[in-house]
């Protein structure tokens, strides 16, 4: 008997500290924002630009571009994504995507050009990251984090319906 609850007590515990996400628990709220030096800007507008598997070999791509104002200062922000192609499947996969400088030798889910657009001024993407999720009619959630080549961060979160 001692060891069958000894085996449910490991097996309790085992679950319990196994089940666990590898997050911290915190949950993205999606805001519908662009926020850049301290300036939150609510997006206006979105579209996206579906160029399929014609620009890296092994991917396909899509780009996104999200637009907003804030005291009558133009915020355009853009990113080319590439998500590989599995087997058969030419279809745009959402996941997270990292940035790199170089077009990466097999196939990965990766973006090269980024950028933030204040007032006229283009700032270019230098790291970061963006997961895109959904999909379905045009509906996507973006979160992004991109650090910027002025050494300031941008942040997007966004989630709805991308115009083409």
């Amino acid at each position: 008997m001692k060891k069958i609850t000894f085996l449910f007590a490991f097996v309790s515990a085992l679950a319990l500290t196994s089940c666990s996400s590898d997050d911290d628990g915190a949950t993205i709220e999606v805001t519908n924002q662009i926020s850049y030096a301290g300036t939150l800007v609510d997006v206006s507008s979105t579209s996206v630009e579906d160029y399929g598997t014609t620009q890296i070999e092994g991917h396909y791509n899509l780009d996104f571009y999200l637009n907003g104002t804030n005291d009558g200062i133009a915020y355009e922000f853009y990113v080319e994504l590439f998500s590989p192609i599995t087997g058969n499947e030419f279809v745009f996969t959402p996941g997270t995507f990292s940035f790199l400088a170089e077009t990466p030798e097999t196939p990965a889910f990766h973006f090269d050009i980024a950028t933030l657009r204040v007032d006229g001024v283009t700032y270019d993407a230098v790291g970061g990251t963006v997961t895109i999720s959904g999909g379905e009619n045009n509906n996507y959630t973006i979160v992004a984090d991109i650090q910027l080549d002025n050494n300031e961060m941008v942040t997007v979160s966004f989630s709805g319906t991308f115009t083409e």
